[in-house]
């Protein structure tokens, strides 16, 4: 009689590499999440950053009808008087801003005028 052959098959080896590149996989999910967490963050702190660069403004006409208008601090206040002639239908050559009995120039910005939240410019139509 022949002694039977027994073929012994070594399955651990199979499970140490599936283990491994199960937890190669995690960990590479693990980096990709902080990541986009780091990401997220920075866009968060990038729109903080921006928002606190914006005032409002609020618009008085002679009729006391008022308009707030959020802008950037240093943007031209040519935009607000763009804004303010496109939504009111009025020529803007017509238009002027007075803050504190003072005429304001389009070409400077708020900040140039330290204008502060919820200030209110009159608008002079003429």
């Amino acid at each position: 009689m022949r002694p039977a052959v027994v073929a012994v098959i070594d399955d651990d080896d199979d499970d140490d590499e599936e283990d491994a590149l199960a937890a190669a996989e995690r960990h590479m999910n693990e980096k990709l999440q902080q990541k986009q967490q780091e990401e997220d963050l920075r866009r968060q702190q990038a729109l903080a950053e921006a928002e606190k660069n914006k005032i409002q403004l609020v618009l008085r006409t002679k009729d006391s009808t008022t308009a707030k208008y959020r802008i950037n601090k240093t943007d031209p206040l040519q935009k607000l008087l763009d804004a303010f002639c496109a939504k009111t239908s009025t020529d803007i050559s017509r238009v002027r801003l007075m803050f504190d009995g003072d005429i304001l120039p389009p070409n400077s910005s708020a900040e140039d005028h330290d204008l502060e939240d919820d200030d209110v410019l009159d608008v002079l139509i003429r």
